[in-house]
């Protein structure tokens, strides 16, 4: 191990080297404290933001939104997205600067 680390550095590095075959990453929440490197984040996104949140409050919020983002769900946003976008520049014309009316 790197001398240089810190402790956290080498448990993450240790997480990482375990799962290096393996198509899933978990590791423990406390090693990698996603939340503190994104604090920055916080006064744009809220303090209520997943990205910001760490522990038991991140868990429970992820398993709230986790529907939404599987497959079966996702596969029915194109029609949404497509008709969406259609509506915002269907009276786009080529050459003019019509998108900055939005």
């Amino acid at each position: 191990m790197c001398s240089r680390c810190s402790s956290g550095q080498r448990e993450l590095r240790r997480c990482l080297e375990a799962r290096r075959n393996s198509r899933d990453l978990h590791c423990d929440a406390e090693i990698l404290r996603v939340g503190v490197g994104n604090a920055v984040l916080k006064p744009f996104l809220g303090p209520g933001s997943l990205l910001v949140l760490e522990g038991e409050r991140h868990l429970r919020e992820r398993r709230l939104v986790m529907p939404a983002f599987h497959n079966k769900a996702i596969a029915t946003y194109g029609d949404i997205i497509r008709d969406a976008l259609l509506a915002a520049t269907g009276e786009w014309r080529e050459g003019t600067n019509s998108w900055r009316r939005m």
